[in-house]
């Protein structure tokens, strides 16, 4: 498997911005696909379990740091305003705070086909 790429992230302060994140997708149709957008609450010591989703993810953090690591890929910390990609077939091998006495929130976004469920 190739290496993802990193996500374009840059941040400005004011006047327009540049996109908080940016990756390309896979080439495919979007018919009879539906997104789900959920937001994730880590209490501290909660560490998650390696797993997969049907369709692709996006999870943009909102509070704390997150630790993770994409079907082999480097572990890599997201912090607050950072985003990352699951493509479809991969595995969230790693998922944990940087920090284990601290809180984190992320919001997940979801896109799968509709007769698949969210993992």
């Amino acid at each position: 498997m190739q290496p993802l790429p990193e996500p374009r992230l840059r941040r400005r302060r004011g006047g327009p911005r540049d996109p908080v994140f940016q990756h390309d997708l896979p080439n495919l149709t979007m018919d009879d696909w539906q997104v789900t957008v959920s937001e994730i609450d880590e209490k501290p010591g909660n560490v998650g379990r390696p797993h997969q989703h049907p369709g692709f993810v996006l999870v943009y953090v909102l509070e704390g740091a997150v630790v993770t690591r994409i079907s082999g890929q480097p572990e890599r910390t997201y912090s607050p305003g950072e985003m990352f990609y699951e493509p479809p077939g991969s595995t969230h091998e790693v998922s944990r705070k940087r920090e284990r006495h601290e809180t984190c929130e992320v919001s997940g976004i979801h896109l799968r086909e509709e007769r698949r469920t969210v993992g």
